[in-house]
C-alpha cells in the first residue's frame, strides 16, 4: 500500500471513534486518538455534523446523529439477527403470556422510542404498534418496554 492516506479511511475513522465513545467525544480527542490533522478532522466533523451524522452538544462534544442511528438500525434489522431476536422474544412471551418487544431510544426531533421488534401475544385486545413506528415515551406501553 502506498504511503496516501485515503480520506473515505480517515472518514469512518472519525465516525468510528464517535460511535464508539461511551459520551460525547471532544474533536480534540478525535484528533489524538486517530492522528488526523486538527483542519481536516474539524472540516470532516463540520460535514458530518451537517449531514446528521453525528450531532454536537453545548459543550461541541460529538455523539451519533440521526443518520448513523438509523444506519446502525437498519444494519441491525438485517434477517440474520431477526430470528436470533426473535427466538428470545417468543420464549419471552410465552413465559410471561404477553406481548414481549424491543424498543429504542431516538432522541431526534424530541425522546421517542422506535419500535424494534415484537411478539404478539394471543389476547383478544391488544395494542398494536406496528415496528419501526415512534411513539413518544409517555405512551403506556412504552413503560412495559423500557
Amino acid at each position: 500500500m502506498s504511503g496516501k492516506v485515503n480520506s473515505v479511511d480517515r472518514l469512518i475513522d472519525v465516525i468510528e471513534r464517535v460511535g464508539e465513545a461511551g459520551s460525547p467525544i471532544a474533536a480534540s480527542d478525535i484528533i489524538f486518538e486517530s492522528g488526523i490533522p486538527k483542519p481536516t478532522c474539524h472540516r470532516l466533523l463540520q460535514q458530518l455534523e451537517e449531514a446528521s451524522y453525528v450531532q454536537s452538544d453545548e459543550r461541541g462534544h460529538f455523539y451519533p446523529g440521526s443518520q448513523l442511528l438509523s444506519i446502525a438500525l437498519d444494519v441491525r434489522w438485517t434477517n440474520q439477527h431477526k430470528l436470533q431476536r426473535q427466538a428470545i422474544l417468543k420464549g419471552l412471551s410465552d413465559k410471561l403470556e404477553e406481548t414481549c418487544g424491543l424498543a429504542l431510544v431516538n432522541e431526534e426531533p424530541s425522546p421517542h422510542m422506535v419500535y424494534y421488534d415484537r411478539i404478539q401475544t394471543n389476547w383478544p385486545l391488544q395494542i398494536v404498534i406496528p415496528v419501526g413506528f415512534p411513539t413518544p415515551l409517555w405512551h403506556p406501553p412504552a413503560e412495559s418496554y423500557f
